[in-house]
């Protein structure tokens, strides 16, 4: 087995299922915390392979001052680890982060491994033209493709069926955001009769902001339940088998975990045609939306009301996509890129 440097330390269900992928290629995982272990690995340790997914700690200081001494210490480590013999690596999961602490340093961070690294993973080829005008940056020749592999946990769940004498479910789940829009939704959705859909918004609040305002907007409306907690896996499971529809009213996105989690759960979606969503789903299995606008919601639950009796094949059409995002092929070019074999 090689041993390969991953950071961060985080081992998400992304993280999890790639490192049980690579392992069949002859690859082993060595995740890495920052600072510390990072350093001592990346400057003394005898790994050749760093690859990267969220750069997020390195900017994560919370003053200006000690943010720019944590870029400069990352940006040094990581010359030294080239001049060393070193490869590096990076999973483009976001072309620029969510939300942003520092824009100065955040953009810093991205353009130095923009440049340095030696391959960069894209979750869909979009991502070439958005690196392209956000940063100026030709990546086209160092990238590679890897697609967002499924979530084996929710391949269980069974495709909705025909729904009858009851509302339509519409699921929004995830890490509450600003950036999600959910707060647009709800005030969307209390367009609808009770008797029409049911909406549930299940996830963690970054911010009491947030928090009030979601809350807020639903009060008084016995439709709309609020579950503001971090979801095991279990949890998670039986939203998804409970909705009809999963919702995505983000009014930004460059690829999206809870996408590929719909589409493993034979679920379909409201999706905004941002990003690389396009490159994941299409008609068949979604409701794409140009803005996530009060008026665009609106419209797109009033179409999914209509089309209600198609539910079931936009399901199955789901099932069949999320069957076809496998996690081997992701791992084989990534280790075929290690390897330096394309």
């Amino acid at each position: 087995m090689i041993n390969v440097l991953h950071y961060p330390v985080s081992m998400n269900s992304y993280n999890e299922n790639l490192s049980s992928a690579l392992k069949a290629y002859g690859f082993r995982v060595m995740p890495l915390k920052y600072r510390k272990e990072f350093f001592k690995e990346v400057l003394m340790g005898h790994s050749k392979i760093l690859h990267f997914h969220w750069p997020i700690e390195i900017t994560a200081p919370r003053t200006f001052f000690f943010a720019s001494l944590s870029c400069l210490a990352f940006i040094f480590a990581i010359i030294i680890f080239k001049l060393r013999g070193g490869k590096v690596f990076w999973t483009l999961h976001n072309v620029e982060p969510h939300e942003v602490r520092y824009p100065v340093l955040e953009d810093l961070i991205h353009r130095f491994l923009l440049k340095i690294s030696d391959y960069i993973f894209i979750h869909g080829n979009g991502a070439i033209r958005e690196v392209l005008l956000k940063y100026n940056i030709d990546i086209q020749k160092k990238s590679r493709l890897t697609l967002h592999g499924n979530y084996p946990e929710f391949i269980h769940i069974k495709p909705v069926s025909k729904i009858i004498n009851r509302p339509l479910r519409l699921l929004c789940i995830g890490n509450i955001r600003e950036y999600k829009g959910f707060s647009n939704f709800l005030r969307a959705a209390i367009h609808f009769e009770p008797s029409k859909i049911q909406v549930t918004i299940a996830g963690k609040s970054n911010s009491l902001k947030i928090s009030d305002e979601i809350k807020c907007i639903s009060r008084n409306h016995s439709n709309i339940e609020i579950i503001d907690k971090f979801l095991s896996t279990s949890e998670m499971c039986k939203l998804l088998e409970w909705s009809d529809y999963v919702a995505l009213p983000y009014k930004k996105i460059h690829t999206s975990g809870v996408a590929v989690m719909a589409l493993s759960a034979a679920r379909p979606m409201i999706a905004p045609n941002l990003g690389l969503i396009p490159e994941y789903v299409d008609d068949s299995c979604a409701l794409l939306i140009d803005s996530s606008s009060e008026k665009e919601l609106i419209d797109a639950i009033q179409q999914a009301l209509e089309d209600i009796g198609r539910i079931p094949r936009m399901s199955r059409a789901a099932r069949a996509r999320g069957n076809q995002l496998n996690w081997a092929c992701a791992a084989k070019t990534i280790s075929d890129s290690y390897r330096g074999l394309n």
